[in-house]
């Protein structure tokens, strides 16, 4: 029995330079054709890039017709940073399998109820 991950490779499509320390990434492709979200709020993925072994957590933006969107911020220096600087449309990555931690709780007492 194994306790590892499961692990998808997927394409950059598109990067987005949100603000001086902020890139949006959408990855996308065949590999990401099994990835399951987990539809909780905080679902976080790891993601490991080009030349490195060690996976990074992301927040994971948005999840839709088979592509995954992650925001990332470039600090000065850092394994994912320095990479998603550059132009890094057109690299494979390896993301792990999503997790999260919190959910929502059920009914109208739950976190988010109206007042009439």
């Amino acid at each position: 029995m194994t306790t590892r991950a499961a692990q998808y490779t997927a394409t950059v499509l598109r990067r987005e330079q949100l603000s001086d320390h902020l890139v949006r990434l959408t990855l996308g492709g065949d590999g990401l054709a099994d990835f399951t979200s987990t539809g909780i709020p905080d679902e976080w993925v790891g993601l490991v890039v080009p030349g490195q072994f060690q996976s990074r957590y992301y927040t994971v933006r948005r999840w839709s017709g088979g592509e995954l969107v992650l925001d990332v911020v470039v600090h000065e220096s850092g394994l994912v940073t320095e990479w998603a600087a550059g132009d890094c449309v057109g690299d494979e990555v390896v993301i792990n399998e999503a997790k999260g931690s919190f959910d929502l709780p059920e009914g109208p007492d739950g976190c988010c109820s109206s007042v009439t």
